[in-house]
């Protein structure tokens, strides 16, 4: 009974957390939108490089196979956000590295990753992203067996959802 909770509420959180997330549109390989973002990417300053990167991660999470870029994106922007002291973009490099480390299953490392972003996105009251986190915690919890966890976290980054969307 547990398991089947868990799948129809990891269902759930997953699509709806990811339909928040997601932007309604789907960047296919030798998309002008990647071409745009990687020619902007060689045009623009250093310190100013990190928004894209993370442009870059976001649209790498929809890319199948293109997990080794997501990576690589999201910790360039990392080592950006943390020597610029931007801690948005800190919180979402770290959320797309935890969600890179549990499809490349360390649960672990995703765990780390997304427990360090959840606590970057309480600071900064953002709801979404502490959604997003949680999500990729319960997922970890799942992967590694831990269903009763998973579940309960899961529940928990539905909490995170404004009471409008609640339950469509």
């Amino acid at each position: 009974r547990i398991r089947s909770r868990f799948i129809a509420s990891f269902f759930v959180c997953v699509c709806i957390i990811l339909g928040l997330w997601f932007q309604g549109t789907t960047l296919m390989a030798g998309d002008p939108v990647v071409k745009q973002l990687e020619t902007r990417l060689t045009q623009t300053p250093e310190d100013e490089k990190a928004e894209i990167l993370l442009d870059l991660a976001h649209v790498y999470v929809y890319r199948p196979g293109a997990n080794a870029k997501l990576i690589t994106c999201a910790s360039r922007a990392l080592e950006l956000a943390e020597r610029l002291g931007d801690n948005n973009k800190k919180a979402l490099a770290l959320a797309y590295l935890g969600m890179a480390s549990i499809v490349d299953n360390d649960q672990k490392a995703g765990l780390d990753y997304s427990y360090r972003a959840l606590k970057l996105f309480r600071q900064l009251d953002d709801t979404q992203g502490m959604a997003q986190a949680t999500v990729n915690v319960g997922v970890a919890h799942a992967n590694l067996g831990d269903y009763d966890t998973a579940y309960g976290t899961l529940r928990r980054a539905l909490s995170y959802i404004p009471g409008e969307t609640r339950g469509r």
